[in-house]
């Protein structure tokens, strides 16, 4: 049996899971797939280049098969979520012995995805940061970058924090 989504949720702020942004990924396998669904997901993040944190992958058992559980923190939820779906239909492929399924093609897509929403080193070194303090941060709507929530926030632009080479013009 082929693993089966049941729920992809991607997270744009704090979370009942984490304080930053995440993904929350349940599918149904007819047994414990979970080390192979790590594996494939640490694999899929780095080689789509998105910045993967806090993974968290588990199988409970559900009647005649396992519900896999796995959820992670990601600056670019959405495509942590597309990354996810890439992983699941890349297990499928792979247990069915499908030659035709293209991995590289699609993970060049989501790696070209992830370079045209990604956030600057320097804005992402700053999630990094917020995250070991458990402070709040996340990408508002209007592309922001947040840390906190509340009167205490405080909201940054994330181009801004992109450090300036020599040579570069003012």
């Amino acid at each position: 049996m082929p693993l089966e989504i049941i729920r992809l949720l991607a997270f744009q702020g704090p979370n009942i899971l984490a304080p930053q942004p995440g993904v929350l990924l349940q599918a149904r396998a007819d047994r414990d797939q979970s080390r192979r669904l790590r594996s494939a997901l640490r694999d899929a993040a780095q080689g789509a280049g998105i910045v993967l944190g806090a993974l968290d992958v588990e199988a409970q058992p559900a009647g005649a098969g396992q519900v896999l559980t796995a959820s992670f923190t990601t600056p670019t939820p959405e495509i942590g979520a597309a990354v996810a779906r890439y992983v699941v239909e890349g297990l499928n492929a792979q247990e069915a012995g499908d030659e035709s399924w293209d991995a590289e093609g699609r993970l060049w897509e989501l790696r070209r995805r992830w370079r045209a929403e990604a956030l600057p080193a320097a804005a992402l070194r700053l999630v990094a940061e917020a995250a070991v303090r458990g402070v709040p941060a996340f990408t508002r709507a209007d592309g922001a970058l947040q840390l906190g929530y509340g009167a205490r926030s405080l909201a940054l632009d994330p181009a801004a924090l992109a450090v300036q080479r020599r040579g570069d013009a003012a």
